[in-house]
């Protein structure tokens, strides 16, 4: 197995990070996510997507991804909170996203994008972030309490086969 190592993303790997991310959504969300929500994943609205993320001038926005060779087997955003109602609350920062192939998951590449992410929002001036978690996935809820968060809310989630699924917001000072 290569070494990994991370890096901030620039425009260029905007489409191996569109197609890195359909594909952990498909290893992570399959039986839980509508399978033609999966299959009909529309790759060049998420490259536009990830350039728009990528090229951000907003100050707490970044993305990291995790290279084995020159192949992409994880990323990760963080960014200014989205929520207006969390930032009331205390939580300034987001943890948008982190996502690994399921081959790469369980070596310390998710706790090495974390620090990365928590680093970059620290230098931006946040103090604390939250992340929604399906509240239904012991492995990636037990990821998130493992690095200090603990559960504080939790919604709805439309997007998964279950009509009472749910996600929580897991949340942490950083």
């Amino acid at each position: 197995m290569a070494e990994c190592r991370l890096r901030r993303a620039s425009i260029e790997d905007a489409r191996s990070i569109a197609e890195l991310h359909a594909k952990t959504w498909r290893e992570t969300y399959l039986g839980m996510m509508r399978a033609e929500a999966l299959a009909s994943i529309d790759l060049d609205d998420w490259t536009r997507r990830w350039r728009e993320r990528i090229g951000s001038s907003q100050d707490a926005q970044a993305v990291f991804i995790a290279c084995e060779g020159d192949t992409l087997v994880g990323l990760a955003r963080c960014c200014r909170q989205s929520n207006p109602k969390l930032v009331p609350l205390g939580f300034d920062g987001e943890f948008a996203s982190i996502y690994l192939l399921l081959r790469a998951q369980r070596r310390g590449l998710g706790r090495r994008l974390m620090e990365r992410l928590a680093d970059h929002l620290i230098s931006a001036g946040c103090a604390s972030a939250a992340v929604w978690v399906l509240r239904d996935s012991p492995k990636a809820r037990g990821f998130y309490e493992a690095l200090g968060a603990e559960p504080v809310a939790s919604r709805a989630c439309g997007t998964l086969r279950a009509s009472s699924s749910r996600t929580s917001l897991m949340a942490a000072a950083i």
